[in-house]
Order: structure tokens, then sequence, then C-alpha cells
């Protein structure tokens, strides 16, 4: 990677690093959080306030300005940030106490493009960028169920061909049978699959023509989704109806 392109990530980086933690942060937090020298991220800072797309307080912490807000807003203004899907976030965040995620399908699998950070003691840790492989992952799953059969099996027979040494096949029937679930279900729930302890629970955004699927999570200990299943999936459905209704019935994924 040449050091034009390297610069040019952790710009990106940076940036989905404030989304993250949506306050303002220093050089040596930015650099430690995401594995950068400081020198580095200094210099990026420093051009980024330049370009007016962060300012620098008195206690020489960096916050994102406006500017970067309207840069894609002409791209998709359901993702405003005063738009309807943050508040569908927001109202989630305040219903449940836990992490609210926004994940949209990408050829490898689920990337985590928006979330809202739990308020509880204990919670669940992603980032902005975080990709969840598509077949092992609870929001991968309900991409999955998405699809068309050929492309279901074309991507059971990548990651079996792909898989490491110790990872277990993928089963094209088993896949098959969680899918058709999820669809009956109008959700899709995940506990210790990824992580030990921890659990998601994951529902479709009404299809959008000309755009790839979206979903909206709650993540948080397996025990809380485990025990509260019922209950989120309700917030989810009510609240995808409640904030989206102009998109469609959220509720019909059969």
């Amino acid at each position: 990677m040449t050091n034009e392109v390297k610069s040019a990530v952790r710009v990106i980086q940076i940036l989905e690093y404030f989304d993250t933690v949506r306050r303002e942060a220093g050089v040596l937090e930015i650099s430690r959080a995401l594995g950068f020298p400081a020198s580095s991220t200094a210099g990026i800072l420093r051009s980024l306030q330049r370009l007016s797309y962060l300012v620098q307080d008195e206690q020489r912490l960096y916050r994102p300005t406006p500017r970067v807000t309207l840069l894609g807003s002409w791209i998709d203004p359901l993702l405003a940030h005063d738009g309807p899907l943050m508040a569908l976030m927001s109202h989630l965040s305040k219903a449940t106490g836990e992490t609210i995620i926004l994940a949209l399908q990408v050829d490898a699998g689920a990337r985590y493009i928006h979330i809202i950070p739990s308020t509880q003691r204990v919670r669940l840790h992603v980032n902005v960028g975080d990709v969840r492989p598509l077949l092992t992952s609870g929001t991968g799953r309900l991409f999955v169920s998405t699809m068309e059969p050929d492309q279901v099996r074309r991507a059971v027979f990548r990651h079996n061909a792909l898989r490491g040494a110790n990872e277990p096949e993928i089963n094209l029937s088993t896949v098959t049978r969680d899918a058709t679930q999820i669809r009956k279900n109008g959700y899709a729930t995940s506990l210790d699959r990824l992580v030990p302890g921890v659990g998601i629970i994951a529902a479709l955004l009404p299809e959008r023509e000309g755009t790839r699927p979206m979903a909206v999570a709650v993540g948080g200990p397996s025990v809380t989704i485990r025990t509260r299943t019922a209950e989120l999936a309700s917030l989810l459905r009510e609240g995808i109806g409640q904030y989206l209704p102009h998109l469609g019935n959220a509720g019909d994924q059969s």
C-alpha cells in the first residue's frame, strides 16, 4: 500500500472513529485506538482542520464540523442525522439501553455503518466499519435470508473453499433452513456465535430499489438478548413500522 493510499484509509478510519465515540478526541487517543503512529495521526488531524472538516478546542481536542455531515447527505437522505432512520436508532437505544447497530450488506457479509453505544455497564463493543461474516453472524444470516437459492449455494461453496483449517464446514441445508425460519420470524438472532457471552437480534429495513439490503440490530450480553427476544423483536418491528412507514411494510419479509 502506497503512502498516499495509506493516508486516505486513515482519514476514513479517523472519521469513523469520531462517529463511534461521538465526542471530542485527541491525537494520542486516536493513534492508540486505531494503531496509527502519533506523528501521522497529528498530521492528518491538522490537515482535516485546515480543510474545515475538524475543529480543535482549547484542550487541543478535535471534533468534526457540520461539513462532515453534509458530505454524503445527497446520496441517501434516509441516512441524514436528522432523518427517520437515525430517529429509529435513537428510539431503540432509549427503549433498550443496549448497543444499536445499522448494518449494510456487502460482499463479505454485514458491514456496520452506524452505531449508538450501549448505556449499560456490561455492553457490546463494536466499531463503525466492522464487518461480520455472511454465513456465521446474525446480521449476515439475516441478509442471507434475502438471497436467491443460487446465491446462497455459491456463498456456502465459497465459504467452505476458503475456510481455515480449524474452521468447521457449513452445511447448505442448515443455512437454507435457518433462512426460512428467519423469513418466518421477521428477525435473526445470534447468541455466542462469534464471541462467547455476546448476542444480537436484527431485523431487515424495508427494501428500496437500487440499494443494498440494510438491517438494524440490538446487541448486548447473550443472556439479555435471549431473555428479551420477544420484547426486542416487537420493538424492532414496531419501531420500523413507526419511523419508516413510507418505505413499505417491514413486517412482511416472506
